[in-house]
């Protein structure tokens, strides 16, 4: 069993603050890099939970899921379309359920406190940890970095200027494993 270098969709994201700062100042820095309407807000007593709003998820995951798998795999493209269509239509809940069982490969559930999925690098000023559950759309390549964090933030950039679907800011690149 190995890493793998991943792009996916966070579907939480965990804010751990390392410092005694208040939520909406961390939160102001966080959303210089995802538009935190499509997020449901939760504070707690050590940082903050935001949630991708479920009716986002319904709405807009399997279209994203799609256009990420076509930019990336001239090959399974038509394959992996089929898999991803098996899901539109279904509620968040059941969706869900399915990214956990491995029910299609482009949509795989990681859980941020079971593997890595450190997206640390996205707090610019690094004054906290933050980890995301995603639903991992691709998975490519054991890894083994020491230093990616400009690298992600240019892939995840890259995904983010490239799609016009309203979760991208949800996109994420992250190791995972």
């Amino acid at each position: 069993m190995g890493r793998y270098l991943s792009c996916g969709i966070a579907t939480q994201i965990i804010i751990y603050k390392r410092y005694h700062e208040e939520n909406d100042k961390i939160l102001e820095r966080i959303g210089k890099n995802f538009d935190l309407n499509i997020y449901d807000r939760t504070d707690c007593e050590n940082g903050i939970i935001l949630k991708l709003k479920e009716d986002m998820i319904e709405q807009h995951a399997i279209d994203f899921a799609i256009e990420q798998t076509e930019k990336f795999s001239e090959r399974n493209k038509k394959e992996a379309k089929q898999r991803l269509e098996t899901l539109r239509g279904l509620r968040f809940k059941d969706m869900l359920e399915k990214a956990k069982e491995n029910h299609v490969y482009e949509f795989y559930f990681y859980e941020g406190n079971r593997v890595c999925n450190d997206i640390s690098y996205l707090d610019p000023d690094g004054n906290c940890k933050v980890i995301c559950d995603i639903v991992d759309i691709i998975s490519n390549g054991k890894v083994l970095l020491e230093c990616y964090e400009d690298l992600f933030t240019y892939f995840r950039n890259c995904i983010i200027q490239s799609s016009k679907n309203p979760i991208r800011t949800a996109a994420v690149v992250t190791i995972v494993g």
